[in-house]
């Protein structure tokens, strides 16, 4: 997932004629990628988060021992980001007994996750016994193989998801590591977003503009940028904001570079434009240049 991220943001650097070279690693650190042309690292970082993926799945697992299983459906208004493992045992653990103590039907349970922006998810748990659904003559029911046995329907309620993909994202600034590579040289901080949730919903412009108002001003890198690559389309949005109080020195390379980025996408200015809550220093761009499928290192 790391190394894909990393030929994404390589292969958006070569179709701009971008000059660049890969880190080095296992030695000082370095930034993922470094400019030739001037004295500006991108260090990248790849984000999964999806915690009603990780129920379907270990659901899945759960179930899959039971000779008929049942259909599971489970659903929920506002889409909760991520979730303890013991939070989601709990709900397994919840379902299972049910199964074997023959309780269908639906029942409600509260998805406890303090640290979001929405600190309770009501989770809507539906059991439906597959023998009851499809009778045979013999009464015993017969189960249908192509009827998935967990379905997971979210809502769309997405304030507080969006709300804790932002912060999610700005969290990787204070990634130690990430941090090292930051003091190395002077640095742009690159996020994957594409499997954080659903952040591919909303718009570039707008994440460059969220970026802007939110990035720390005592952070060690020069700017934070969100890209959310898709395998179906070699089209990979690309948003970057830069600190407003960064050192004088890197600036004019990094937005040469968020330039030379947006003219790939058609931008017609060298400077970009800033959103009307930032002081005039603080840059922000949505880029949406198409990335080519594959990538030879320059």
């Amino acid at each position: 997932m790391i190394v894909r991220a990393e030929l994404v943001a390589g292969a958006k650097l070569s179709k701009a004629r971008v000059g660049f070279d890969f880190g080095m690693r296992g030695t000082t650190p370095q930034p993922d990628l470094i400019l030739r042309e001037a004295n500006l690292g991108i260090e990248v970082k790849a984000r999964r988060l999806d915690a009603l993926n990780d129920l379907e799945k270990q659901l899945e697992s759960a179930l899959a021992d039971l000779e008929l299983p049942p259909i599971v459906n489970v659903s929920c208004d506002e889409r909760p980001l991520t979730t303890k493992a013991a939070s989601r045992d709990t709900i397994v653990e919840a379902i299972l007994n049910r199964i074997q103590n023959g309780e269908f039907g639906s029942f409600v349970t509260q998805l406890d996750q303090p640290w979001a922006a929405t600190a309770q998810v009501a989770v809507e748990i539906s059991i439906s016994d597959q023998r009851d659904m499809f009778k045979t003559e013999d009464g015993k029911g017969v189960a249908l193989t192509d009827t998935p046995a967990v379905q997971v329907s979210s809502g769309w309620t997405l304030s507080g998801h969006l709300q804790d993909v932002e912060a999610k994202v700005l969290a990787v600034l204070t990634d130690e590591q990430k941090v090292r590579q930051a003091h190395a040289m002077p640095t742009i901080l690159l996020v994957d977003a594409a499997r954080t949730g659903m952040a591919w919903i909303r718009p570039p412009h707008i994440w460059a503009a969220r970026l802007a108002e939110q990035l720390p001003q005592d952070t060690p890198f020069v700017g934070v940028g969100l890209m959310i690559p898709t395998l179906d389309n070699p089209d990979a949005s690309f948003s970057i904001a830069l600190r407003p109080n960064a050192p004088e020195e890197p600036l004019p390379a990094a937005r040469k570079l968020i330039h030379d980025l947006g003219s790939a996408a058609g931008a017609n200015s060298v400077t970009p434009p800033t959103s009307t809550t930032s002081s005039p220093r603080r840059s922000s761009l949505p880029l949406n240049a198409p990335v080519r499928a594959s990538h030879s290192k320059t």
